[in-house]
């Protein structure tokens, strides 16, 4: 089984990217929840048998409230990430968020003692339709880890969504 951690700002459509896949999966979209920050994913076999979990995680200030203990068990749950799968949505007018979101993340993995550098990282590039899209070059000089992928989506018609979905796995066999 392998655990990636499925992220992105609000809007970006990651939410349109899961219920692509759950629905090829025949999962139906009440599988997750709706609104989450951070989806756990895990694969018991191939992409129809994924699992997403229905929890939120992420921390929202430079430490975690010792007294807030829902957020402290939801980024618990990062223990044990094996890859993440990032969806940049790329208007223009997103590229901060999209940034601040990756800094949010990248410092919750910290905090379970991940270090993002070290995991395969599959940045999902959304929305490439949207005619205020930024070049493919220049997002993937903004979102770049030490170990990463970058694959085009269009997640309202699904184009791009299960390749990127399979982009972590392919990434571990390919390290060995």
């Amino acid at each position: 089984m392998m655990r990636v951690a499925y992220a992105g700002p609000a809007l970006g459509g990651r939410t349109t990217s899961l219920g692509h896949v759950l629905r090829l999966s025949g999962q139906g979209k009440d599988a997750w929840q709706i609104g989450a920050d951070v989806h756990l994913v895990e694969w018991r076999g191939d992409l129809t048998e994924a699992f997403v979990s229905r929890r939120r995680s992420m921390v929202v200030n430079d430490h975690v409230d010792p007294s807030d203990s829902q957020l402290a068990a939801e980024i618990e749950l990062l223990r044990g990430t094996a890859a993440v799968l990032y969806v940049v949505d790329s208007q223009v007018e997103r590229l901060e968020a999209n940034r601040e979101h990756l800094d949010l993340l990248r410092r919750d993995m910290a905090h379970v003692g991940i270090a993002l550098d070290e995991l395969p990282v599959v940045f999902q590039l959304n929305k490439r339709d949207l005619p205020n899209s930024l070049p493919v070059g220049d997002l993937v000089e903004a979102f770049r880890t030490g170990w990463c992928c970058h694959v085009e989506s269009v997640a309202r018609t699904g184009v791009g969504v299960v390749e990127a979905f399979e982009a972590p796995r392919k990434m571990l066999r390919e390290r060995g």
